[in-house]
């Protein structure tokens, strides 16, 4: 999740809710303040774990997912089979993943877009199941 920069915006461009899974505790901690100052603490949710090993999703699966994975370590094509294996996205759920270089997505998922951000590569997706 980083800050929920990209999570934060959809909020206040009408997403229902948002959930935030993030490892880092410095990362956290900037995310929770992020939350209070943009006001949705009531619809987020905040998870601490590892998005490579997520467990059976508790709510409704999740048509609108960012995947800012550590850059260049092969966490994002594992937190995508972990969401997907685990009940976590909707079919037809758009993706949007940042990474450092360009990405090959696991099956199941396949390319609408690839555009260059000075050192960030972002990847649309959509998942078919």
């Amino acid at each position: 999740a980083g800050t929920g920069a990209l999570g934060l915006e959809a909020m206040s461009r009408g997403a229902d809710q948002l959930c935030c899974v993030e490892m880092g505790s410095k990362s956290l901690s900037i995310l929770r303040k992020n939350i209070e100052i943009c006001g949705v603490t009531e619809r987020t949710q905040l998870k601490k774990m590892d998005a490579t090993r997520l467990p059976k999703c508790d709510a409704e699966p999740y048509s609108l997912i960012f995947l800012d994975p550590p850059y260049k370590k092969g966490l994002g094509e594992k937190a995508l089979q972990s969401a997907a294996r685990q009940g976590w996205i909707v079919p037809d759920a758009l993706i949007i993943w940042e990474e450092g270089s360009e990405v090959s997505p696991p099956d199941g998922f396949s390319i609408l877009d690839q555009r260059k951000f000075g050192d960030t590569q972002a990847t649309f997706l959509r998942y078919a199941e």
